[in-house]
């Protein structure tokens, strides 16, 4: 993960383009509180020690959710898709509230399932599942692997 991650950072700042910081405490602190008033649960805790190195990430089509950004100290360098509003929007849909979404590609999300505590790749169209990960960094690992391809 932080192999990718530093690759990504070197690509971007060809372009004079900076990676998001690391979240603060206090910004995870009202995250965790808006997120359990909002959604009614907390993200998992390897996602949030993710946001401790880089609150969210945008690059080449994939997308890691960070803290929404009305609840950041410090404008991010690079725009943030926000992990409370974008489940909130995905909730619409009956079906999709056995998950927490952490991400998404052009073709794929990246959840976690609340059922059974899998994170999943699922596909866009059909919500069919892709590839299941035991772990957060492995589900991680793929997501940025896909946005270096």
């Amino acid at each position: 993960m932080i192999k990718q991650i530093e690759e990504i950072r070197r690509r971007k700042s060809k372009y004079n383009q900076k990676l998001n910081e690391a979240a603060t405490a206090n910004e995870l602190k009202k995250f965790n509180i808006e997120s359990q008033k909002s959604l009614g649960y907390f993200f998992p805790d390897d996602y949030l020690m993710t946001l401790k190195m880089i609150n969210g990430l945008e690059y080449n089509g994939s997308i890691l959710y960070g803290i929404d950004e009305s609840l950041l100290e410090v404008e991010s360098n690079q725009r943030i898709t926000g992990a409370i509003h974008t489940n909130l929007e995905w909730y619409e849909l009956e079906e999709n509230c056995s998950y927490i979404f952490l991400g998404e590609d052009e073709l794929s999300w990246y959840v976690l399932d609340k059922r059974d505590g899998t994170y999943r790749m699922m596909s866009k169209p059909s919500a069919d599942y892709l590839e299941e990960y035991s772990a957060f960094s492995n589900f991680l690992d793929k997501l940025l692997e896909e946005s270096l391809l």
